[in-house]
């Protein structure tokens, strides 16, 4: 983001979410993709205004099972790219971040389920 400030007009210009763990305190601008109609709309929206959208995600092992095709898609290359690992106090604590390739959506097979 850039700025710290949660109510800078600048934050407009920049979408964000989070799959599970929040980090609503870090971040209370992000939005929730916990549904696939949810995470597919972050990145229809991010195609139609040209705003970077990244996804910020903990916990491994739960996302993998909590959110099985929405968490293969963020991991995919084609879709997102690695951006950073925020280190945490312990491994489950750490913080992934990608960021969405712009357009790749269009031509990606989308998974029947709803997660």
């Amino acid at each position: 983001r850039p700025t710290l400030d949660p109510f800078d007009s600048m934050q407009k210009s920049i979408l964000t979410a989070r799959l599970n763990a929040p980090a609503r305190s870090y971040d209370p601008n992000a939005l929730s993709i916990a549904t696939m109609p949810d995470f597919l709309a972050a990145m229809r929206l991010a195609d139609e205004t040209g705003y970077p959208f990244h996804v910020n995600y903990g916990n491994l092992h739960a996302a993998a099972v909590d959110y099985p095709n929405i968490f293969r898609m963020i991991e995919d290359d084609a879709l997102f790219e690695k951006t950073a690992v925020l280190r945490g106090l312990d491994p489950s604590l750490d913080r992934f971040i990608r960021r969405y390739r712009p357009g790749s959506l269009t031509h990606y097979p989308i998974p029947d389920a709803d997660n």
